[in-house]
């Protein structure tokens, strides 16, 4: 028995969970490999009729298979009439639950009020089609699944898109039925968001047109971001203000380290970042590797920041006499449009001294042969960023 009543409120659901974590705690304490499961053929109907109800795409209609994980349901194909025929005429028991009874719940109303109508109006043909249903969906289903995915890794070190991101142009090629599944399945796998159908349709509509950059409301928590060639799902800061851009962290949302000689770095809140004098073993092997950015002619107990793009930023490249347009220099380096707004800057004060890890700004690019000892030069490396 459970320690505590369940409540009113969510009682079958509440109840079938503490059944499944009983019963795998027996499965555990008599070394067992599976738990049977006495669900049968008028299960089977009831469970597609309920999510056909509720809503569901026509690739997900099946219902409960014959094995899941550690549970098995042997009787599926099986009816309750058969089964009652067979128990009576060897004169066994049987114990039938009084909750089923309840039509408060609405498994039991589906089974007492509408199964019946839909056996007439069919002529007892309810169950042979709902197989067929059940079949045809997994057909569609193994359809879908034998798609190319649109789905791609994002570049290394964005930690909130662990999920990856949609390759528009290879969304695009798909399927309109495929398009859908896909885009269905990535919002819900990186949110936990189920779109509903007819907003799923408005969401697609606007991934096929060519507005290159637009942001849809998923939820209260969540947006799709299309930037260029890439989309992704994004949480929201704080309250929608309809800005059309980013506006500088509060200070609540800011990490500060002091580095060795006063130097002190800012940078957003879930941010990794690593900073050291190159002098120092860990410079030598971040450089070994590759990693970071290395500034030389910092003045002592300076203030740097990490951020990302904001309108106005300028930049001047070892290779310019003058500051360009950050934009401007971004496009004509061949940078994709979808990480402009991702890639880290070094900045001190308004001024952008690194665009992360591309290039660094003349006025601190380490000379071949200058005065500028290893010591002071600071090595910055961003290990992951948030958007």
């Amino acid at each position: 028995r459970p320690t505590k009543a369940f409540g009113t409120s969510g009682f079958q659901a509440k109840a079938r969970a503490w059944r499944r974590d009983e019963a795998e705690k027996l499965l555990d304490a008599v070394a067992g490999r599976v738990i049977l499961q006495g669900h049968h053929a008028d299960d089977q109907t009831e469970t597609v009729l309920m999510k056909m109800m509720r809503g569901c795409h026509a690739s997900n209609i099946a219902g409960m298979s014959h094995r899941a994980g550690k549970y098995g349901r042997p009787l599926l194909d099986v009816s309750k009439d058969e089964l009652l025929r067979y128990l009576t005429s060897r004169a066994l028991e049987w114990r039938e639950d009084a909750s089923n009874a309840d039509v408060a719940f609405l498994r039991n109303r589906v089974r007492a009020e509408l199964v019946p109508v839909l056996r007439e109006l069919t002529d007892g043909g309810l169950e042979s089609r709902v197989e067929d249903i059940i079949e045809q969906s997994a057909s569609l289903r193994r359809w879908l699944d034998a798609q190319p995915s649109s789905i791609v890794d994002a570049e290394a070190g964005v930690d909130d898109l662990a999920h990856g991101e949609v390759d528009v142009a290879a969304w695009s090629n798909l399927p309109e039925l495929a398009q859908e599944d896909q885009l269905f399945e990535y919002v819900r796998r990186s949110t936990g968001v189920a779109v509903r159908y007819h907003n799923l349709r408005k969401v697609c509509g606007q991934m096929r047109n060519d507005t290159p950059a637009w942001d849809w409301r998923l939820s209260k928590e969540w947006n799709l971001v299309r930037v260029g060639s890439r989309a992704w799902t994004q949480r929201k800061r704080g309250v929608d203000k309809g800005e059309e851009t980013p506006s500088a962290p509060s200070a609540s949302e800011v990490e500060r380290v002091v580095v060795d000689g006063g130097v002190v770095m800012s940078y957003p809140k879930g941010w990794r970042v690593r900073c050291f004098w190159e002098n120092s073993a860990a410079a030598a092997a971040a450089a070994a590797a590759g990693d970071g950015v290395a500034l030389a002619n910092l003045p002592g107990g300076c203030e740097l920041s990490l951020r990302t793009r904001r309108p106005g930023d300028r930049f001047r490249p070892p290779t310019r006499a003058e500051s360009v347009k950050l934009k401007d220099w971004m496009r004509a380096n061949d940078f994709p449009l979808h990480t402009r707004d991702r890639t880290p800057l070094v900045c001190s004060g308004a001024e952008v001294l690194a665009v992360y890890p591309r290039a660094v700004a003349a006025a601190v690019t380490p000379g071949d042969g200058s005065s500028v000892g290893d010591a002071f030069v600071l090595r910055v490396v961003v290990d992951g960023v948030t958007l």
